[in-house]
């Protein structure tokens, strides 16, 4: 209505002296009811409720001059709010200049997406056309896809790629190599797609990330790296010389920074998203991963996480870029499920829903174990528009991550996984069976033929 430059500006009440403010509250209480909606009221319905009115009304043709005037002032509260940030850090770099740096970026941060503009009124049939044209001729030229490709086809044509301002959340038990999992996708699109790559780490990026790394990348058995190839020198000169020629490839190519890794380290309360929210416009990345998710708020509860992923979720709008993260799932609320042969759906996340809620595709991570040889079954738990119940891979670090089946292993098939920390749990209606079985098996004795055999 007449009222929407006020709202598209971002003005608030608070950004004005107390009399303005009170004019302000007056417009938008007249503005939210049934009979007025979206309408300027008349100058005498303000000026009862202000002594102080800066607002112009009048006619429709005052609608520049109300845009106006709301950039103005959101501009001065901006600048005045910039010297009390600058101020209070200036104070506290004195002692802590770590600190003051943090809290000063954080608020600034927010004063700069105070600053751009949140609303865009576009009139869509004049575009629409537009916008459908654009977006099948991108997914013709991108076969079948508009956005990162997966690894995996089936991902690939349920999702038409990994799209920018996308938030992909993985979960799962302690253990169930959803690191490899994230790692391995970002490097993909890396390696086979030209995507430009940021992974992000709250912790010391050691030097098991980097052989991680190292070992999808040169397509090197994990466990052999780590081990030193067993002090074989062909096979040391072999893994070396194909890591040194993804090296020249990239240097070749002359396109700057394509596999960006970023250490932020968090201090007490900072924004743990400033640093890669600046790197990020830096660098403008396709896809990146944030590792182990939940390590990046000083606080575990609910509000906190709900709140990182809210703000994750506006990194991944910004930037234009797919934001994947990796979390944790409650070993004991997937035990209890799987004891009773329950699907949880999300119901097992840690933390908070809040991870869920604000995804855009949220997957559970269940590994099986057979002997020296991993299976991951990847169940797709929340999804927009996505008709794909999920797949199972190899899931042996760094060389197979191939497609498997699209059968699904449940929690249950995966309890005896040493890996894991976890016992096999027998449902309550079959341990009386089992037990009976197991007593037999033990009384048994060889029949004594005088024969051998096996």
């Amino acid at each position: 209505g007449q009222l929407g430059p006020v709202y598209s500006s971002g003005v608030t009440p608070d950004m004005l002296s107390v009399s303005a403010a009170s004019g302000l509250r007056a417009i938008f209480n007249f503005a939210d009811q049934p009979t007025t909606k979206g309408l300027v009221p008349p100058r005498e319905f303000v000026e009862t409720r202000s002594a102080i009115v800066e607002w112009p009304y009048a006619t429709r043709d005052a609608r520049p001059e109300l845009a106006a005037l709301c950039q103005t002032v959101k501009q001065e509260f901006i600048a005045r709010q910039m010297s009390v940030v600058l101020g209070e850090a200036s104070k506290l770099a004195a002692d802590r200049p770590y600190e003051a740096l943090t809290e000063a970026m954080k608020q600034l941060n927010e004063l700069q997406m105070l600053a751009a503009d949140n609303h865009h009124v576009v009139d869509v049939t004049d575009t629409l056309v537009d916008d459908v044209c654009s977006y099948i001729g991108r997914l013709h030229d991108g076969g079948g896809r508009v956005g990162v490709p997966w690894p995996w086809e089936q991902l690939t044509d349920a999702t038409k790629g990994m799209q920018p301002g996308e938030l992909i959340v993985f979960y799962g038990v302690p253990k169930s190599m959803k690191t490899w999992l994230a790692l391995y996708i970002v490097l993909y699109g890396y390696m086979h797609y030209n995507a430009k790559a940021m992974i992000y780490s709250s912790e010391v990026v050691d030097e098991a990330f980097k052989l991680r790394i190292a070992s999808i990348l040169g397509r090197i058995p994990y466990d052999d790296l780590r081990g030193g190839f067993a002090g074989d020198p062909d096979a040391t000169a072999s893994a070396l010389y194909a890591l040194s020629q993804i090296r020249e490839e990239e240097r070749a190519a002359g396109q700057g920074q394509r596999l960006m890794l970023i250490q932020g380290i968090l201090s007490e309360g900072g924004n743990p998203l400033s640093i890669l929210e600046q790197a990020i416009e830096s660098h403008n990345p396709d896809v990146v991963m944030i590792d182990s998710a939940y390590l990046l708020t000083s606080d575990l509860d609910w509000k906190t996480i709900s709140k990182f992923a809210r703000e994750a979720k506006q990194l991944a709008v910004k930037g234009r870029c797919c934001v994947i993260i990796t979390s944790q799932e409650n070993v004991k609320s997937a035990m209890q499920a799987a004891a009773n042969r329950r699907n949880p759906g999300q119901g097992t996340v840690s933390y908070s829903q809040g991870l869920i809620e604000n995804c855009d595709i949220a997957i559970r991570v269940i590994k099986k174990t057979r002997g020296r040889r991993n299976q991951l079954s990847l169940h797709v738990t929340a999804g927009r528009e996505i008709q794909l119940e999920g797949i199972t891979i190899n899931g042996n670090p760094g060389h197979d991550f191939a497609f498997v089946s699209n059968r699904l292993i449940q929690m249950e098939e995966a309890m005896g996984d040493e890996e894991t920390g976890t016992r096999r749990s027998r449902p309550v209606a079959q341990t009386n069976v089992v037990d009976r079985l197991d007593e037999q098996m033990n009384q048994w004795q060889p029949p004594n033929d005088g024969k051998t055999g096996s």
